[in-house]
């Protein structure tokens, strides 16, 4: 099958010469981003994924992005014009105080759930209450 013209802010999904399924999309820089797989829900649950984090404003272009460096971004760009002050403030305090010293080293693409299970089971067994520890979650 031949390719398809990709628009920015769109994407498409096909099947190529090799009978694998290919979807593909244009970052906001003008990037092409694909991925192949042997399945089509696996590359258009990528597409839709990817297409609704360039919207809200949280696609990783950089793989080499730590959640530190992610969640800096997320502060500076996004927190203070969506979130209200006090909200900030605990978000602030989840980030610098819990989130970036246990997980901030890692790169998004590298981290997983086990990295979050060992953060909350880390949290909870070091005397945080569960409520922080749900707050710490939903804020990741």
């Amino acid at each position: 099958m031949s390719e398809k013209k990709v628009d920015n802010g769109e994407g498409t999904v096909f099947k190529d010469a090799r009978g694998l399924w290919i979807a593909e999309f244009i970052t906001p820089d003008g990037q092409k981003k694909r991925k192949a797989s042997k399945h089509q829900s696996v590359v258009k649950e990528w597409l839709q994924t990817s297409l609704s984090e360039v919207r809200s404003g949280v696609y990783i272009k950089d793989d080499h992005m730590t959640v530190s460096e992610f969640f800096n971004r997320f502060m500076k760009d996004t927190t203070s014009v969506t979130l209200r002050p006090k909200t900030i403030e605990v978000y602030r305090w989840a980030i610098e105080r819990h989130i970036n010293p246990e997980i901030g080293d890692i790169r998004l693409n590298q981290l997983t759930s086990s990295h979050l299970q060992a953060l909350y089971r880390k949290k909870l067994e070091g005397g945080l209450s569960k409520l922080s520890v749900v707050k710490i979650h939903n804020i990741i």
